[in-house]
């Protein structure tokens, strides 16, 4: 948090699905908040990042499982989320919400939401699938 200004982290896997709320961040800088995203590196994370308030933060995350990336990412959570201090924590997409929310619980954020932003379970077969219901 940057002095008295509340801080809201909103992450998606990757950049190009930030346009969900387009508008929204900026809105919430000028409302006063702090507004930090958390992606994987493209162009509308860049640009968001332009306005006054808005702060991007490039963090890759592999789509499909992948134990060694997806606990390399959750790393990247957890110091992330330890520098900035939100208050308030939004992640959307399942494997965003997975990490974000799991380092976003052992770092205790007060307020964590998740939007579904889509399934990997529905398109998913196999053992895949098995893995994902599980999860």
């Amino acid at each position: 948090m940057t002095g008295d200004r509340p801080s809201i982290l909103f992450g998606v896997t990757i950049d190009y699905q930030m346009r969900y709320h387009e508008g929204l961040y900026q809105r919430l800088a000028d409302d006063g908040w702090d507004v930090h995203l958390v992606s994987g590196a493209g162009p509308i994370g860049e640009a968001l990042a332009q306005y006054p308030g808005v702060s991007a933060h490039v963090l890759p995350m592999a789509r499909a499982p992948h134990p060694i990336a997806d606990l390399r990412a959750l790393c990247r959570w957890w110091w992330l989320l330890k520098r900035l201090r939100p208050r308030v924590v939004v992640v959307g997409t399942p494997k965003a919400g997975l990490l974000g929310g799991i380092a976003a619980a052992m770092r205790r954020v007060p307020v964590r939401l998740y939007e579904l932003h889509g399934l990997r379970l529905e398109s998913a077969r196999g053992p895949l699938r098995v893995l994902l219901r599980m999860m």
